[in-house]
């Protein structure tokens, strides 16, 4: 039959079907197969009516519509389709081992929280121990990171480097020839550190001053707050006097008053003009170490009164010329030496030998840093081997934890979890617990920090800058992780290794397992003790040289004694007569003392240009020649008055001491003292150096000291150490303060009194300014304070590795206590069968102790030969013993041996003691 024509709509109905069809290829084949026919039917259905009832306007909109969602979405159904005919391939691979990874962290930190929850002792005792050694360790690592690894607060500050010729300074004529005839440095300056008086603005105040060479700014990168800092101009030979304030003293002097800038102000007695404030964020290579200097001052490079070669008063800093390396400036400053001692050999050679006495170059973050990078590097050693017996220590507690978790991990592995799970489980748990516990030990870190600002000892550069950053934080992070790992590693190992057979067993005791695992603990038990017995060596050491450094005997009696410096400045140098003021300032002197003489309590009364133990500075050196020998050395003079070593309480051996006939105005005001022969009193060193055998009253000796000619030896006085206490015993001599009023300006005095002390300083001071009300008065401090400094550090470093050495001991004692505690555990049932056989108490109480001293003996074996290996690191901080010293060491291996028999006795007698009726019972 044949069938009708169809229709119009018929027709167009086909060919929107036709077409839809064709777009589905869009879509995988496997979707047409089965949705394809039916979705072209419903669409073609759809075109028609919208044809017939709204318009060819409709039918674009559906098309076009269609279209769109047609590809997209068949688009993505292919791409998931393939992904789902491609189960193993690599992108359906690493998502779903990424997201398997996430899950099981995930789960495994949530299981760790809840099973440290479960067990509040043990996390407690796990976390005090991870934050004491995270906490010491990384106070140490910020002091060392601040102070050796950050670089120091300059622009490019790998190419500034210092040089030298002695104690850390040069000669200005030495700086301008290094200045100007070498090739190296881009650029270089130079500072003197003075101080200066300032007066006539309020109270007479003593400041520190730098006098400092043109370009020192511009080398350092300071800028003004406020002002001006220095033009090529100021220093010029003849130019007004100006300054530069500090922040600092801009802040407290004169309370950030701009107006100080462009006025005159007093220093010397010299009005100077202010011409500027240097910004707050300037750092002097002298502030790195100790304060930052008040003021500046420029520094005339021409001025006659440096030119002296022996005159050491510039410490410079330069700049080396890119592509410059350290090396090759210092062979140019080498040739330089060699060429300056031939032109000038006075200054340029040493005394002694006449070898060529080179400038040393070095850079300026190692010269900052100097001999305390060691230090700092021997504590960073020691608190990392306090963290490594805290390791051990909480390893342990795992252990032991792991045993009564035994049956926990059986489990595990019966249900299907694989050892690589099981360990990677218990090691986020370990993990866990070590991150709160660095947490802990941050807090503690930032209060170790203050700590340390606050009983710094001196000498350790920017210290007041050491702080917890993200620098240290990053540290504290990856310490605290690695010390998880490291702690936990093993036990999770020994755990995974569970016998799940034997371990599901109803009552079953031990297994080979439980053997392993506790030959693990007495291994850690004897790393414990062999690291402890290294740090208490290393402790004991430092604690008994400083000991030893205490007892010296400075020379005087320091009780009763107090110390105030004066500095005789320009308004005890009036104009007139050129030695009307050698006069003065001798009468001042004189006056003075009899001032203080008359202050209630007060017993003596002496003054010196120095007085001991200030800090480092001292008179001046010269040489001294026997005349009948022609030998001759390099002594330290000091000028006293009358009454010095009375004062001071020093012990006088033979003949008398400086007296106040001595200290003559004839003296101070002879106009030819190269000439003279003066009164000295000299050292028991000195005197046995040149007559060891005989009597040294009466003899002579000549002087190279430009300011007298020969010494009249009229008594010896016993040895008096001025600087520190573990120097040895110098060559000094004493001679009249009035030998040195024409030039020298320094004052210190010493009063002996047994009165109050804060009535006693403001009436020094009011004596002082009596006499001179424009002369500053430093404050006055006790020479029990400055023997008590000078021995600062020692004291500082042997307190703060005896508190390393005293959390180790415990932390070991501890390890052997808990040891003993699980491993008798462990035996009750066999120690109850020994005592159901007839076993003696002590004869059990001896099985468990001897096992411990054998451990004890091992590790403290061990431990020796550590502590002989790294105890050479502390030859630079020991005195009056050896690194070797066998008393220390001797002592500390029976104070572990002690402690280890204490601590293993208590367990095991408690054992002993039970009931073995009992204890076959609990089986």
């Amino acid at each position: 039959v044949k069938s009708p024509a169809p229709t119009a709509p018929t027709a167009s109905r086909s060919l929107a079907e036709r077409m839809y069809r064709a777009l589905l290829l869009a879509y995988p084949s496997e979707f047409r197969h089965r949705y394809g026919f039916e979705a072209a039917g419903d669409f073609g259905q759809l075109h028609a009516r919208t044809l017939q009832h709204r318009g060819i306007t409709a039918v674009a909109r559906l098309w076009r519509r269609s279209v769109l969602q047609v590809i997209g979405y068949g688009l993505r159904e292919r791409w998931e389709s393939r992904r789902m005919l491609q189960p193993h391939g690599p992108w359906k691979d690493v998502r779903e081992k990424k997201q398997g990874a996430i899950e099981r962290v995930i789960l495994d930190v949530r299981y760790a929280f809840r099973s440290l929850a479960k067990t509040p002792g043990f996390t407690l005792t796990a976390l005090v121990i991870v934050a004491l050694g995270v906490g010491a360790t990384t106070t140490i690592f910020s002091a060392v990171d601040n102070v050796l690894l950050r670089p120091l607060p300059y622009e490019d500050p790998n190419r500034l480097v210092t040089f030298s010729k002695q104690q850390g300074s040069v000669p200005a004529p030495d700086f301008v020839d290094v200045r100007d005839r070498t090739e190296s440095f881009e650029t270089m300056a130079g500072v003197w550190d003075i101080d200066v008086d300032l007066t006539n603005d309020g109270t007479p105040e003593r400041l520190d001053a730098g006098q400092i060479t043109e370009r020192f700014f511009s080398i350092l990168g300071g800028m003004p707050a406020a002002g001006r800092l220095f033009t090529p101009d100021d220093f010029s030979t003849g130019a007004e006097k100006v300054a530069v304030l500090s922040y600092s003293i801009w802040q407290t002097r004169w309370g950030k008053d701009l107006g100080i800038v462009g006025r005159t102000i007093t220093l010397n007695g010299e009005p100077t003009t202010v011409v500027g404030v240097l910004s707050p964020v300037f750092t002097s290579p002298e502030a790195l170490i100790n304060e930052e200097m008040d003021l500046w001052i420029p520094f005339d490079l021409t001025d006659s009164r440096y030119q002296n070669r022996r005159i050491f008063i510039l410490s410079p800093v330069a700049r080396l010329k890119p592509g410059v390396t350290l090396a090759a400036a210092q062979q140019e400053m080498d040739a330089l030496a060699e060429a300056l001692a031939e032109e000038y050999p006075v200054g340029n050679r040493d005394h002694n030998d006449g070898s060529i006495l080179y400038f040393p170059l070095e850079a300026l973050q190692e010269a900052t840093v100097g001999d305390i990078a060691h230090t700092l590097y021997v504590l960073l050693g020691a608190v990392g081997l306090m963290l490594l017996i805290a390791c051990a220590n909480v390893a342990n507690l795992f252990l032991a934890r792991g045993t009564d978790r035994e049956r926990e991990m059986a489990m595990r592995s019966a249900l299907g979890a694989s050892r690589g799970r099981i360990v990677g489980h218990l090691l986020t748990e370990s993990v866990v617990l070590a991150v709160i516990g660095g947490g802990l030990g941050v807090a503690l870190a930032l209060a170790g920090v203050k700590a340390f600002d606050l009983y710094n000892p001196g000498g350790i550069p920017r210290v007041s800058e050491v702080s917890v950053d993200w620098r240290v934080l990053t540290f504290a992070v990856v310490l605290a992780t690695l010390t998880g790992v490291l702690f936990g590693i093993l036990p999770a190992l020994q755990s995974a290794k569970t016998d799940v057979t034997h371990a599901l067993k109803e009552g079953a005791h031990s297994t080979t397992t439980g053997r392993r695992r506790l030959a693990l603990r007495n291994g850690l038990v004897v790393a414990e003790i062999g690291l402890a017995l290294v740090l208490l060596v290393g402790a004991g050491l430092l604690f008994n040289s400083f000991l030893k450094l205490r007892g010296v005997d400075p020379g005087f009696d320091s009780d009763d004694l107090v110390v105030f410096n004066l500095r005789l400045g320009a308004t005890l140098s009036p104009e007139g007569d050129p030695y009307s003021h050698e006069g003065v300032r001798l009468q001042f002197t004189k006056n003075l003392l009899d001032g203080l003489r008359a202050i209630p309590g007060v017993e003596q009364a002496s003054a010196a240009a120095v007085m001991p133990f200030r800090g480092g500075r001292c008179c001046w050196r010269s040489r001294v020649i026997e005349p009948a020998t022609n030998d001759s050395i390099i002594t330290w003079f000091h000028p006293v008055t009358g009454n010095y070593f009375e004062t001071l309480g020093a012990r006088l051996l033979v003949g008398r001491s400086i007296t106040a006939a001595d200290n003559s105005m004839d003296l101070a005001l002879d106009p030819d003292p190269e000439d003279r022969t003066v009164p000295a009193v000299l050292s028991a060193s000195l005197a046995q150096r040149y007559w060891p055998d005989q009597q040294a009253v009466g003899r002579t000796l000549d002087s190279q000291s430009e300011e007298l000619a020969s010494l009249l030896v009229v008594g010896v006085v016993d040895n008096i150490r001025h600087f520190r206490l573990r120097d040895p015993a110098q060559y000094d001599v004493y001679l009249p303060y009035a030998v040195a009023t024409p030039w020298l300006s320094l004052m210190s005095i010493a009063v002996r009194s047994t009165g109050d002390r804060v009535a006693l300083e403001e009436a020094l001071r009011q004596t002082v300014w009596r006499l001179d009300p424009d002369l500053p008065v430093d404050p006055s401090t006790t020479m029990n304070e400055r023997l008590a400094n000078s021995i600062a550090a020692p004291r500082f470093y042997s307190m703060l590795l005896a508190a390393f050495a005293a959390v180790a001991f415990l932390l070991a004692a501890a390890g052997i206590y808990g040891t003993m505690l699980y491993s008798v555990g462990q035996r009750h049932r066999e120690l109850g069968i020994r005592l159901a056989l007839g076993a003696k108490t002590r004869d059990l109480v001896g099985m468990v102790v001897g096992k411990v001293l054998v451990l004890t003996t091992i590790g403290i074996a061990l431990g020796v030969g550590g502590a002989l290996g790294l105890s050479r690191l502390l030859e630079s901080l020991v005195f009056g013993i050896t690194t070797t010293d066998p008393s220390t060491i001797a002592t500390v291996a029976m104070l572990l041996g002690v402690v280890a028999v204490a601590a293993s006795y208590l367990p095991a007698r408690k054992a002993a003691r039970a009931d073995p009726l009992e204890a076959l019972r609990s089986e």
